[in-house]
């Protein structure tokens, strides 16, 4: 796991402990295939929407 996934991993899931929600939209910006799978397994789903956001739920 690369220091970007590992810290993208880090900070939705304080937002998502703050938030006490089980999902959260972040705008990210563009980030490669191979990151976007890397996400996908610490998540239970991990969804492109419009504007570069990306909604994580676990």
């Amino acid at each position: 796991m690369e220091a970007t996934t590992k810290n993208i991993v880090a900070y939705v899931n304080k937002t998502l402990d703050r938030t006490k929600s089980n999902n959260v939209a972040i705008c990210l910006g563009r980030l490669n295939k191979n990151t976007l799978k890397a996400l996908a397994c610490h998540f239970k789903s991990v969804q492109l929407e419009p504007f570069g956001y990306i909604r994580f739920e676990r």
